[in-house]
């Protein structure tokens, strides 16, 4: 009796072990990018499927940041050097990592690095970076030849990275934020189609090779998810317009891409030379007048002098959230599990 209850007991832990893993390799690959902030880790084909995403148009203009100096905290420094695919396996991160972050964060279309006065400063920052060879940057011939011949004969490991990212005011105030990820990835899980580079990254060879290494997608990967839990963090932001005049006892007001409700009372926010808007509301306006994204307002509790050209106006939700879809199209063949194609 003890026997039989012992073997159903093995069928049933089979038939439960058997019915998880059909339930997460079918998971809808469009899952992975809802909202959900409390991930810490992306693994195998769940991180393989941040390697290459196509990000939706946006009705409206990026949101303009500006990328600070990446930290590197990994223990693997970073050095501008020209190499082979092979040597991002085992050797240092290349210094266009920063440029290849940035380029990534255009790729969204919700985010422009480029522009003159920033919103937001984004800071990424390298916690660990584990290559799938032994640490080795093969800076002396004789050393570079030895440790090719004892990769010859080892197997390559996982490559696993911890990225983090840092969300603070520039011209537009914001609160603190920074989110974590750590991402494995195997030989097994390397996309033939990784994120394309813009036009002007397109030709970095240094980043051509890295990008086809499983640290290299690996960072892209993280990257992507850091990216676009950004843009849900930033999204849960009210838009604002601007003052753009004054005459008499009426306020003008412009939006880039909200339109005004007449008779609403709106949230005032004073321009601070050289610190951009203000983090708490100065008073109210409302709104009497409406021409599409323009507006006349009153103020409600505050003097007309105290409002200048150039404060700022709340207004409405940022822009809408256009979960991107993921693109994958395994490079060897051991790859198991295939995610969602862009139509």
């Amino acid at each position: 009796m003890n026997q039989k209850k012992a073997f159903l007991s093995v069928i049933t832990l089979i038939f439960v072990i058997s019915s998880t893993k059909t339930i997460s390799a079918t998971t809808s690959a469009s899952s992975l990018f809802e909202p959900n902030t409390s991930v810490s880790r992306l693994e195998y084909q769940q991180a393989a499927a941040y390697s290459h995403l196509n990000w939706s148009s946006i009705p409206n203009q990026p949101i303009s940041i500006q990328i600070l100096p990446v930290k590197n905290y990994s223990g693997i420094p970073l050095q501008l050097r020209a190499e082979k695919a092979d040597y991002f396996n085992h050797g240092k991160i290349p210094q266009q990592a920063q440029e290849l972050f940035a380029d990534l964060t255009s790729a969204s279309r919700y985010f422009n690095s480029k522009g003159a006065t920033p919103d937001y400063h984004f800071q990424l920052t390298i916690e660990k970076y584990q290559l799938p060879f032994d640490y080795a940057p093969d800076d002396i011939w004789w050393e570079e030849l030895n440790a090719n011949v004892d990769r010859w004969f080892a197997t390559a490991n996982n490559a696993n990275l911890k990225l983090s990212l840092r969300v603070t005011s520039a011209n537009k105030y914001i609160a603190n934020w920074t989110q974590s990820i750590e991402t494995t990835l195997s030989y097994c899980d390397l996309n033939q189609q990784s994120q394309p580079l813009t036009s002007v990254q397109n030709q970095q060879q240094t980043l051509a090779q890295y990008v086809q290494t499983t640290s290299g997608q690996a960072f892209i990967a993280a990257s992507n998810y850091l990216i676009l839990q950004a843009i849900l963090y930033i999204n849960q932001k009210p838009s604002l317009a601007r003052v753009i005049r004054k005459e008499q006892n009426e306020i003008f007001i412009q939006s880039d891409s909200s339109s005004f409700v007449l008779g609403e009372k709106l949230a005032l926010y004073h321009q601070r030379q050289g610190r951009g808007q203000s983090a708490l509301p100065a008073g109210l306006v409302q709104i009497i007048k409406t021409y599409q994204n323009q507006a006349i307002a009153y103020p409600v509790n505050l003097r007309l002098d105290q409002i200048k050209a150039g404060d700022w106006v709340e207004v409405g939700e940022t822009y809408p959230y256009l979960p991107p879809k993921s693109i994958f199209k395994a490079k060897n063949q051991c790859a198991q599990v295939s995610v969602a194609t862009a139509e």
